[in-house]
């Protein structure tokens, strides 16, 4: 990189991270949000094969493998080679391979399950992403689910976040990753049913005041004890109640989504999943 400004690439952020390093208060709340998540819709159900779209997660903390070791024989990817290695180290069990998102160098219909958190909206464009949910399918087995979020981008800071630049948001310390394009409820519908998929759920994740949030994390890492740390991640939490109220829309940082790749019967209709 050339100077603190810059836009990293994926492998500068991937050999920036360090190994053993405990994860912050922030991440541990959004491996649980996450999981929590993941958990309720797949529950008890034993996967063939599961993909999930980035390492990172698994590189910084927790992450959700130790869900989907329990579902599938699951593989992880990333676009950084570096990340692919950290989050093997922290579970040697793992299977980590770097490779671009939208180029999978897996055959036609190698997964029942595709677990994608936050990784789509790192493109600059929707032709981009919209292309990534085609490879996605393609990997996926008639039948298959996708489990998908997104930064939402009907929430108002979420869409004035994107609109700023990010070399002015990093200055300030305001975003430490690049973002790229997302979409919010009714753009996403349009590009799964473009990519072939069949929506079954679609929801708001992450009520949390976000900025705020993640600046008490900064604050508190370090200098609290399990008691107090459990006490921030239950509060955060707590905020998620908001996703039943109708302006969840609004105050959700990401949008979820539920859905599947229809399996063809011989004459063409759609079967249940």
């Amino acid at each position: 990189m050339s100077g603190p400004a810059s836009t990293p690439s994926w492998e500068d952020i991937g050999v920036a991270l360090r190994p053993g390093q405990s994860p912050s208060l922030w991440r541990t709340f959004c491996d649980g949000l996450n999981q929590a998540w993941l958990g309720r819709r797949l529950g008890k159900r034993r996967w063939k094969a599961a993909l999930k779209t980035d390492a990172f997660d698994e590189a910084v903390g927790e992450g959700v493998y130790p869900l989907l070791e329990t579902a599938a024989r699951s593989c992880v990817i990333d676009a950084s080679v570096s990340t692919c290695r950290l989050a093997a180290t922290r579970y040697p069990r793992l299977a980590a391979t770097a490779c671009d998102v939208s180029r999978l160098p897996f055959t036609a219909g190698a997964f029942d399950l595709v677990i994608s958190i936050s990784t789509l909206d790192h493109f600059a464009s929707l032709s981009e992403l919209e292309r990534a949910l085609g490879c996605l399918g393609r990997v996926m087995e008639p039948g298959g689910r996708l489990m998908l979020t997104l930064d939402n981008l009907d929430n108002p800071l979420v869409r004035l976040r994107n609109a700023l630049p990010w070399r002015l948001l990093n200055r300030f310390g305001l975003v430490p990753y690049p973002v790229g394009v997302t979409a919010g409820a009714a753009e996403l519908r349009r590009l799964l049913a473009r990519a072939g998929f069949e929506l079954k759920e679609m929801t708001t994740l992450m009520h949390v005041p976000r900025a705020l949030a993640v600046a008490l994390s900064a604050i508190l890492n370090g200098r609290v004890g399990p008691r107090l740390a459990r006490l921030f991640c239950r509060s955060c939490m707590a905020f998620e109640t908001l996703g039943k109220l109708p302006t969840a829309r609004w105050s959700g940082n990401y949008i979820a989504a539920a859905a599947v790749k229809p399996a063809q019967s011989k004459g063409g209709s759609t079967l249940p999943s």
